[in-house]
């Protein structure tokens, strides 16, 4: 039988059994995969990093330069146990009225009181909502200086003061809040420190006071305790002495 051109040629220069191979010995380098890693960015971090200009994107690094990277499509937010406990719910609420506060329940009612009997008296008519002013509370250590508003006509109540003050108040300014003094009393009397109940009470949600006051409240009421305990010593020393 006579083979075609074709294959007599690939019998010739084809592989023949028994023959080694020409690559024998040689290492074969295979591509390798790139180790780049590729991320979805939070929606806050990529709308930061990404910026539309004339229906372009345009992505900039770290340092605010322009680079031809392409951003990935952007993932959800992520949500942490703080977040999902201390979120407010409803949107339409001021922050500020979803946190715990400390109040004297008597000068809540008393507040309470005399808005409802003067917006019943101004406006006769409205048929709104009284609620906290949280935008204008003013916030004096723990206490707070609140005021309340309707949520259909313009009436706005008084401020009230939503806390107990010192008595023995001298010279200019604000009177003390008691429960801040008292605050600063327990912390005398146990190891945590102004960081530490701020901690404490951020994790409460409830709005810590300003480190800086604690502190110089802190150092007033230390003061104070030693000037009492050195005159108890003195009075003690006194009585001891024939």
């Amino acid at each position: 039988m006579r083979l075609s051109k074709r294959k007599a040629h690939l019998r010739k220069a084809g592989f023949k059994k028994g023959t080694a191979s020409p690559k024998q010995g040689q290492t074969v380098a295979f591509p390798t995969v790139s180790d780049s890693k590729y991320v979805r960015l939070e929606k806050k971090a990529f709308e930061s990093r990404v910026h539309t200009s004339n229906n372009v994107l345009t992505f900039k690094d770290t340092d605010g330069t322009d680079t031809t990277v392409s951003a990935l499509r952007p993932r959800p937010n992520a949500s942490n146990v703080v977040d999902e406990y201390s979120g407010c719910g409803d949107e339409s609420l001021h922050p500020d009225v979803c946190t715990n506060k400390l109040m004297v329940q008597a000068k809540v009612q008393a507040l309470f009181n005399s808005a409802f009997k003067k917006h019943r008296h101004d406006k006769p008519n409205c048929e709104g909502d009284l609620n906290f002013d949280a935008a204008n509370s003013v916030r004096w250590g723990l206490g707070w200086r609140k005021r309340l508003k309707c949520t259909k006509c313009s009436y706005m109540s008084d401020n009230h003061n939503l806390y107990e003050e010192v008595e023995n108040k001298k010279g200019p300014g604000r009177r003390a809040t008691k429960v801040n003094i008292g605050l600063q009393l327990g912390l005398c009397t146990t190891p945590i420190s102004n960081t530490g109940v701020r901690r404490i009470f951020n994790n409460a949600n409830i709005i810590a006071p300003n480190q800086a006051a604690m502190q110089r409240l802190s150092d007033k009421v230390n003061e104070k305790i030693q000037s009492v305990n050195i005159r108890d010593m003195h009075e003690l020393l006194l009585k001891k002495m024939p």
